[in-house]
């Protein structure tokens, strides 16, 4: 059942279960109140257990979810240095420091244009899918009632186009010379054949 008040030119509401912690939200609009309810209620009736008070986001900082998918996750991966060089980048950032209930596609779109000055756009298309994959790892996995489409509605940079540059006259030559100065005896014929 819901209980509501009005408090100052706010409404505060209150949804309280059996079995369950009492959920508040306050509103601009009695109307928007009255949907937020419905809406929790639908998700307390048939037992929707991925529900949780969005309120507890206001405690858990950004960095801190960057920080446990590095322990629990990025360990176990292949490329883990590269990819444990990254979450730190985005820990100490600014966008680090926010708490999950501010992330927003507002401010990660505004973190990949800063990022996006002096860097390539692939380094930003690394990071910022990164940061998804962390969103969805922590709401499927962790259970934590982050907003996956923060990050997954922000529009990527397209990656660098692919190099295409071909030995010029004379570079072919300097390499095998320098291949013959060393001390490997089958890099030559490995450029050569490449």
């Amino acid at each position: 059942m819901a209980t509501y008040r009005k408090r100052g030119d706010r409404w505060q509401v209150q949804v309280r279960r059996k079995d369950h912690q009492s959920l508040t939200r306050s509103f601009d609009r009695k109307i928007d109140a009255d949907i937020w309810v419905r809406k929790t209620e639908r998700q307390l009736d048939v037992g929707d257990t991925s529900f949780k008070d969005p309120t507890i986001l206001k405690g858990i900082k950004l960095k801190t979810l960057l920080g446990r998918y590095a322990d629990e996750i990025t360990v176990s991966k292949r490329g883990c240095e590269p990819e444990q060089y990254r979450l730190k980048t985005l820990s100490n950032s600014w966008l680090g420091k926010q708490t999950l209930d501010a992330v927003n596609v507002k401010l990660v779109s505004k973190y990949r244009d800063e990022r996006m000055l002096g860097r390539s756009p692939s380094t930003v298309l690394k990071e910022l899918q990164l940061l998804g994959h962390v969103f969805q790892v922590a709401q499927r996995d962790w259970g934590v009632p982050v907003k996956v489409a923060a990050v997954s509605d922000v529009v990527l940079p397209r990656p660098s186009p692919a190099r295409t540059r071909r030995l010029e006259s004379g570079e072919l030559d300097a390499l095998l010379l320098g291949c013959q100065r060393g001390r490997s005896t089958l890099l030559a014929p490995i450029i050569e054949f490449a």
